[in-house]
């Protein structure tokens, strides 16, 4: 299992990750590549959303948690609450939980099939 924050917080470990359950080998310069586009500055604008710029991808990955609504994450969290817990997020009760990003909302996996 790959969560989209295990890759933001760590991209290098989890990118070797995956090279090596598919039998291939990374390169150096892939590696440069993968560490200058994931340690940019801040999480970018609206407008890079969708394009292939330098950001720190962990902030891109937080993001969301200082521009939803709390109406709308506590919508979300409800449809897919089953989801949510059997991949490790771990849910938020209020928008100041919301907000403070030093709770960390991604648990550690213990994912087995």
């Amino acid at each position: 299992m790959i969560r989209y924050e295990d890759v933001a917080h760590n991209p290098l470990k989890e990118m070797n990750n995956i090279y090596k359950f598919v039998g291939l080998k990374t390169s150096k310069k892939l590696e440069e590549w993968i560490y200058r586009l994931t340690h940019g500055n801040g999480k970018g604008t609206f407008k890079e959303a969708f394009q292939i710029t330098s950001r720190n991808a962990t902030e891109v990955s937080q993001a969301w948690r200082t521009v939803l609504p709390y109406s709308k994450v506590r919508r979300i969290q409800e449809v897919c609450k089953e989801a949510m817990s059997l991949l490790g997020y771990r849910t938020v009760y209020s928008e100041e939980e919301q907000k403070r990003l030093e709770i960390d909302l991604v648990m550690p996996q213990k994912f087995t099939w």
